[in-house]
């Protein structure tokens, strides 16, 4: 894949480490590149592209000259590189990346700090056409649109840091903002504040008599008046008094005149040394539940697959009972600038527990749910896809404090709906607004339920508001499925518990942020690095709350993935089904439990459903879905249908940044087919990979088993064995090591693990 970069100057590597040289890599030609890039669509017609690069010629030379340069390119990049759409010509993204790309992206994740890492410098540094003057007007129109959002990423980053008390990267991070704008005295006063938090009241006083003497100088101009009444005050402060120590500020206290009802999460600094390695890994995971493996026989396959991809319809469907059914769909966010969306995904998911706990009423998964979050879809094709009766949607804007959501129960056959109200109250009353949509919903729907109530069904979880909005956004990073979003999920998780030590629910919720940055899907850390601290956040979760299911499920993943001790693990997931009957996570683990020690009947009768056609489904709605293609292709191979399996893979790697696991696939894939050459390719670049990150071993088994090489497979999963990589747990039903089935060290490793 070839890089194109626009931020700070103008360039083409053609790979990694070699830069384009030759016609393609001349100026205009690469401005073709930069044009389209930049375009929303990544196309424009033949006439702009005219315009903006030889204005001054004639229509059939300027034309000639395009048609050349587009030759050039696609000499140099391939023929796919740039399409024809009629008039327009596109940019193939899956080709030619580009560091605008990868900054939009960014910005779009709320990953601010990658985002402020992307920019090199101003756009197209130093390009420039004589002979096209609306090349460089546009040239000037983005460089500035994106130095503003530079500067906008750069103080939402230093926001962040000052929320979590990370004071000084909070002042890392104000310098940079400064830097970039230093005549803007709201920012030099935020920077002024920060120094002052962490106890350098010179500093604080330094820069304010910088940035007035810069202003004086250049304008002739005094400061914002906020800044020398800030500074008087820090003269007049006694030493002791003006740094306070090391206390760390609360949320929202530095730099900000915000409520910090309202701060919006984003990206948080990664440290230490999962942070590391979460720094050195940006595959782009699936927003669901993770993958697993196929079984061996036709049905058998279907249904582990099915269960692998965690698609909430299956779960949803598979556990019905008697009783009316409702798809909570993810609320609006209609918060000013995109901000809260933690609040509005965790009102979302906050009524789907409470309505989970009902006796006789099927609610769908989250992860059906939030399938459609974004999406303009009609309620009826969307309660079709769910099989259920009823659909509740609604709307969320949080701003200065102040919450208002908008909520309406629709009756899917019909279209009319059955219920609809606006709450409007203080963001502190978010749990009295939970509670109220959820018994509205009760009371709508109270003459088919089983078993009617009146208790509350929203449980405050902590009375610290404040901890319970930072669980909501380690939460929010959690469902992200990233390395990045791990990482972040454990630092507002840490806030979380620093603020009430209590708070059962954010220990479980650390707990699975560990376990997942711990799993052979992601292989973001060693298990043995991950795992003991995920025991040890779910056991202090059960010894503050013994009746919370979630803390019962975090416990049970630690005893099925990473301690393999099958009875306490099936005994913890029934557990936090029996408090929590809607607790879908548990049901689905459960049923790969059953799977992994060799009771597939049972798990048909958790879900039966065919593996295929629900991931197709699953990749109807969201074909970027990357852990759907990963399972597709796995049912695909077992079929029999190699070069579909390995069509499948192969587009999940063009999907984002490539995933070790799907290289690994592809790489078995490859050496099933015959292709021998291309298997021992991925090989090699994953025997490469783990010098610098962790690979789990049983990526590298993957691939010499599709080589036939059976003795280094062996030896690849007694690595996985030692690093007690949770993907053993499935030995004993893999299709996909049949081939050592029969071998005595297969036979003895299966009997290490106790597996049938």
């Amino acid at each position: 894949m070839a890089y194109l970069r626009v931020l700070g100057g103008l360039s083409i590597e053609a790979d990694a480490d070699t830069a384009l040289t030759g016609r393609a890599a001349q100026r205009r030609r690469l401005a073709i590149l930069a044009l389209l890039a930049s375009a929303p669509s990544r196309c424009l017609s033949r006439d702009k592209l005219i315009g903006y690069l030889w204005p001054e010629q004639d229509e059939e030379q300027a034309r000639h000259r395009l048609s050349v340069a587009v030759y050039d390119l696609r000499k140099a990049l391939g023929e796919k590189a740039l399409l024809t759409h009629g008039e327009d010509l596109c940019l193939d993204s899956g080709i030619v990346r580009s560091d605008l790309a990868a900054f939009e992206e960014a910005l779009e994740r709320q990953s601010y700090d990658r985002a402020t890492e992307l920019y090199a410098g101003p756009f197209l540094d130093g390009v420039y056409l004589s002979d096209a003057p609306e090349f460089e007007r546009w040239v000037e129109e983005v460089r500035d649109f994106c130095a503003r959002k530079y500067r906008q990423a750069l103080e939402d980053l230093a926001q962040q840091r000052g929320d979590l008390g990370d004071l000084a990267g909070a002042i890392e991070a104000w310098r940079r903002v400064s830097a970039a704008d230093a005549y803007n005295s709201r920012i030099a006063l935020r920077l002024m504040q920060v120094l002052h938090a962490a106890g350098n009241r010179a500093a604080a006083l330094q820069h304010a008599q910088d940035h007035t003497e810069l202003l004086q100088r250049e304008f002739g101009a005094e400061p914002d008046p906020e800044i020398a009444a800030f500074a008087e005050r820090l003269r007049a402060e006694p030493a002791a008094v003006a740094g306070q120590g090391d206390r760390a500020p609360a949320a929202g206290e530095i730099g900000t005149t915000q409520p910090t009802d309202t701060s919006d999460a984003r990206q948080v600094p990664r440290e230490g040394p999962v942070g590391q390695a979460a720094d050195r890994v940006h595959a782009q995971t699936a927003p669901t539940a993770t993958r697993r493996w196929p079984r061996r026989t036709a049905a058998a396959v279907a249904v582990v697959v099915v269960v692998a991809a965690a698609i909430g319809i299956m779960m949803s469907r598979a556990e019905r009972r008697p009783g009316p059914s409702i798809a909570v769909l993810p609320f609006h966010n209609m918060s000013p600038d995109g901000a809260g969306e933690y609040i509005s995904d965790g009102l979302t998911e906050e009524i789907i527990n409470a309505l989970s706990k009902l006796d006789g009423l099927n609610v769908s998964a989250r992860t059906s749910a939030f399938a459609f979050k974004g999406k303009e879809s009609d309620v009826r094709e969307v309660a079709r896809q769910l099989d259920v009766e009823t659909v509740l949607e609604g709307s969320v804007r949080s701003d200065g404090g102040y919450l208002v959501v908008t909520a309406q129960l629709i009756n899917a056959e019909t279209g009319y709906q059955l219920w609809s109200d606006r709450y409007e109250r203080q963001l502190k009353d978010v749990f009295t607004v939970q509670e109220g949509i959820a018994q509205a919903v009760v009371k709508a729907l109270r003459p088919r339920l089983l078993r009617q109530t009146n208790d509350p069904l929203v449980q405050h979880s902590t009375r610290d508001f404040e901890a319970y909005l930072l669980y909501l956004r380690g939460r929010h990073h959690w469902y992200q499925r990233t390395p990045e979003g791990f990482e972040n999920a454990i630092l507002y998780l840490d806030s979380a518990i620093a603020r009430d030590p209590e708070y059962a629910m954010a220990y479980a919720g650390r707990s699975d942020a560990y376990s997942l940055l711990g799993a052979y899907e992601y292989g973001l850390a060693p298990p043995a690095d991950a795992f003991p601290k995920a025991r040890a956040d779910a056991e202090t979760a059960l010894r503050l709350d013994p009746d919370l299911a979630d803390a019962h499920a975090a416990l049970a993943n630690i005893m099925f993935w990473y301690e393999w001790n099958w009875e306490r693990a099936e005994r913890e997931y029934r557990q936090a089904i029996q408090l929590n009957p809607g607790c879908v996570s548990a049901h689905h683990w459960l049923s790969l439990l059953l799977i992994a020690t060799g009771r597939e009947q049972e798990a048909f009768a958790a879900i039966n459903d065919r593996a295929i056609r629900e991931y197709r489904r699953a990749l109807e709605r969201d074909s970027t879905f990357v852990t759907a293609r990963q399972g597709l292709g796995l049912a695909l191979l077992e079929t029999g249908k190699p070069e579909q399996a390995i069509a499948e893979y192969e587009t999940a790697l063009n999907l984002g940044a490539p995933q070790p696991l799907t290289w690994a696939l592809l790489g078995n894939a490859y050496g099933r087919s015959g292709n021998r050459a291309e298997a021992l390719t991925i090989l090699q670049r994953l025997r490469e990979e783990t010098e610098d990150r962790h690979i789990p071993a049983e990526y590298l088994s993957l691939v010499h088993l599709g080589l036939g090489d059976s003795e280094e497979a062996l030896n690849a999963f007694d690595r996985a064995y030692a690093d007690r990589s949770g993907a053993l747990v499935f030995l004993s039903v893999y299709p996909i090591v049949d081939p050592l089935r029969s071998h005595p060290r297969f036979q003895a490793l299966l009997q290490k693990l106790e597996l049938p």
